[in-house]
């Protein structure tokens, strides 16, 4: 099994092992139906099962990625749907979201310069445009995901910051 906790606990079991025979090689693997934020509960009813940091798929494996491990119980199988990304992709998204979700206002979005790998100037994104239907349920979306983001996003700042105080960033 990829993980452990202390004290030894089968709580957060996942209900299929990690897979080794698809094209993304896990290094390490947290196993995640029990903590995918809204769409987890006690029952761990998801079907991102793991997120995984290791050698990416393309290309030819020499470039580290990170991965959302997604299975299709309907099918039994692995899901093509599962996500891999750069590990500085992965990043900006988190970035992203923060200011979307957190930052954008009428419409508009600031991403400061800096913020983003070579970015020298600020960045106005403004947003697209789409029926009031689409952007109703944008908008929605958003504020329901809204608890778990805070949250999530507030821990990852901590994190980062107990880093930066020990002079690991």
């Amino acid at each position: 099994m990829p993980y452990f906790t202390k004290p030894e606990s089968k709580k957060f079991d996942p209900r299929e092992r990690l897979p080794h025979h698809l094209y993304h090689k896990p290094i390490y693997a947290v196993p995640y139906e029990h903590f995918d934020g809204m769409y987890s509960d006690e029952n761990g009813e998801t079907d991102a099962l793991y997120i995984t940091i290791g050698l990416a798929q393309w290309p030819e494996n020499d470039d580290v990625s990170v991965k959302v491990m997604r299975y299709d119980d309907k099918n039994g199988k692995w899901s093509r749907g599962s996500e891999e990304l750069p590990l500085s992709r992965a990043v900006d998204l988190a970035t992203f979201i923060a200011l979307t979700v957190f930052g954008a206002e009428n419409g508009y979005l600031d991403i400061p310069a800096g913020t983003l790998h070579n970015q020298d100037q600020p960045i106005h994104v403004v947003q697209e445009q789409r029926s009031e239907d689409e952007l109703k349920t944008f908008e929605q979306g958003t504020k329901w995901h809204e608890h778990v983001l805070r949250e999530r996003l507030n821990k990852l700042a901590e994190v980062l910051n107990e880093l930066k105080k020990k002079g690991r960033l």
